[in-house]
């Protein structure tokens, strides 16, 4: 295996050396793998104008790039593969939002190998990107902003996803008017209970004085005058 690794170095430091010498073309198109095994696409040799001298210069130019060559000796693509694989399935048996189910699924399929399924697995690619799960190249990007100058249809899934969040939306901002409405009929029946104290609290000390007039009324003694004799002689 550490033989086998070094010869796998060497010819990469030969391919290496080669690659500088012969991608010098402009605009040519090259495909990338990023860490996570991703496929991209870059462009060599993309001229620019350099921010600080202003002058012509030239992006993923490979006759000035350095690069290390390094050989990891382990598993094989295709095992990778399908570890990752039974990670997503499993991953997607303990997650209960659709969202993340469906993302996870479309990572799944992404990985598999297989006769056939090319197409599958770009249809995917392109819900994610347009999920912002992934970033996007250049080139679907600018697929992208065709469509939307274009006014193409916008994705079923996300227009369900948008129509959910709105009716969300909607039901939170009317459970919100019930709950004010129902402190307002509190706040209300509050009033009228408070409105009704008073009233049987005034009704009470009325009829306590009236009660009080009548039994001093009855209590006070009465004078009756007798004519004396005198007066009738």
């Amino acid at each position: 295996m550490t033989n086998m690794a070094k010869s796998m170095r060497r010819c990469g430091e030969i391919w290496l050396s080669m690659a500088k010498d012969i991608y010098v073309e402009e605009k040519r198109k090259m495909k990338a793998i990023d860490q996570m095994d991703q496929v991209s696409s870059v462009e060599l040799m993309k001229p620019i104008i350099d921010q600080e001298t202003g002058e012509l210069a030239y992006e993923n130019d490979l006759s000035k790039a350095t690069f290390d060559v390094s050989v990891d000796v382990g598993p094989s693509f295709t095992s990778r593969r399908d570890a990752t694989v039974r990670a997503l399935t499993g991953m997607m048996q303990v997650t209960s939002d659709p969202e993340t189910q469906m993302i996870l699924q479309s990572m799944a399929i992404m990985n598999m190998d297989g006769e056939g399924i090319g197409d599958i697995k770009d249809f995917f690619r392109k819900k994610l990107v347009q999920m912002g799960v992934i970033k996007p190249t250049e080139e679907e990007e600018q697929a992208m902003v065709q469509a939307m100058a274009q006014g193409q249809q916008p994705d079923p899934q996300s227009v369900y996803l948008m129509a959910a969040a709105e009716e969300a939306q909607a039901k939170s901002i009317q459970a919100q008017a019930n709950a004010e409405y129902s402190l307002a009929r509190a706040e209300e029946s509050k009033a009228k209970t408070m409105e009704t104290l008073s009233t049987i609290d005034i009704d009470q000390r009325k009829s306590a004085i009236e009660t009080a007039e009548k039994i001093g009324a009855a209590l006070q003694p009465r004078v009756n005058v007798v004519p004396s004799a005198t007066q009738f002689g």
